[in-house]
């Protein structure tokens, strides 16, 4: 909260450059996490060990871990997506609390038309 205070009083290519540099950062450490999630994953895989806890309904360790690297790539999606409205202005931070604030402003545009 405190950082993204900061960014706010900076003039927008200002912004812009440390969105960008958050983003470098975010999908860095989305990439790296991906892949070695991807890896750990595949290990469970072929070892072929049960999960602990459920290994009487024959649920398998990896089946578990697997949402652990299709979190990742969700993420990674998530970052390309806000990068790419950087890039066109239509946002200057990686700020997705002023994504949320924009959504609801825009829900009471709309119910206020269907007001009218």
């Amino acid at each position: 909260i405190g950082v993204d205070a900061l960014v706010k009083i900076f003039t927008t290519p200002v912004k812009r450059f440390f969105a960008y540099l958050g983003l470098g950062a975010c999908l860095l450490y989305g990439g790296i996490m991906l892949f070695a999630s991807i890896d750990w994953v595949l290990n469970f895989y072929r070892l072929g060990t049960l999960a602990e806890g459920l290994d009487r309904f024959g649920v398998m360790r990896w089946q578990i871990s697997i949402i652990v690297p299709i979190g990742f790539t969700l993420l990674i999606f998530r970052y390309i997506e806000v990068g790419y409205r950087i890039f066109t202005h239509k946002q200057d931070t990686l700020g997705l609390a002023d994504e949320a604030a924009d959504a609801i402003d825009e829900l009471k545009k709309s119910q206020a038309e269907e007001l009218k």
